[in-house]
C-alpha cells in the first residue's frame, strides 16, 4: 500500500538502499554522514540520489559515481548559517563541523559533475526552525542558478 502511495525512500547506508531498492522498487535516497569505498559501490548499485555531507566526501567519491554508468543525481547538504538548536552538539553551523557546504564556498569549488546538487539546510530538524528561503537563497544565490533539485 505505501509503495503505490510515495514515489521513494530514503536510506542511511548500502542495506537500506538495498531494501529499498529490492522491496519498495521506487526511488532510492542515501545520505550518510560518511561513506566507506566499499559502502559506496554498494550505494551507487541500489541508490537514484545520494546526498554528500561535504565537497570533500563528494571528490572522495565522484569517480567511482560517475564510473558507475548510472545516472545517479548527487546532494550536497549546506551549513545554513543559521541556527536554533540548543544542544551545540547537534548545531550545524558550529565553528567546528567539517559538515555540510559552508557558506563562504564558491560554486568554482563543485566540479561540473555535480549540477545536480540538493541543499539540505533542515535534515533532522522541524520545518518551522529552519532559516526562510531567503536567508538561503542570499547566502548560496551563486549556486542557485544550475540546480535542478
Amino acid at each position: 500500500m505505501i509503495a503505490r502511495t510515495l514515489h521513494g525512500v530514503c536510506a542511511s547506508g548500502p542495506i537500506e538502499a538495498r531494501l529499498g531498492r529490492e522491496d519498495f522498487g521506487r526511488e532510492v535516497h542515501t545520505y550518510a554522514p560518511a561513506f566507506s569505498p566499499a559502502q559506496m559501490e554498494r550505494v551507487i548499485c541500489y541508490s537514484d540520489h545520494i546526498i554528500f555531507n561535504s565537497i570533500g566526501q563528494w571528490h572522495q567519491h565522484r569517480q567511482a559515481v560517475l564510473d558507475s554508468g548510472r545516472r545517479i543525481e548527487i546532494g550536497l547538504r549546506v551549513n545554513p548559517g543559521h541556527s536554533e538548536v540548543e544542544v551545540e552538539l547537534y548545531n550545524p553551523c558550529r565553528a567546528v563541523r567539517v559538515s555540510a557546504l559552508p557558506r563562504r564556498t564558491s560554486p568554482a569549488s563543485i566540479s561540473p559533475a555535480s549540477t545536480d546538487c540538493t541543499f539540505m539546510p533542515c535534515a533532522n530538524r522541524m520545518p518551522m526552525s529552519c532559516p526562510g528561503p531567503g536567508k538561503l537563497r542570499g547566502a548560496f544565490a551563486g549556486f542557485l542558478p544550475g540546480l535542478k533539485w
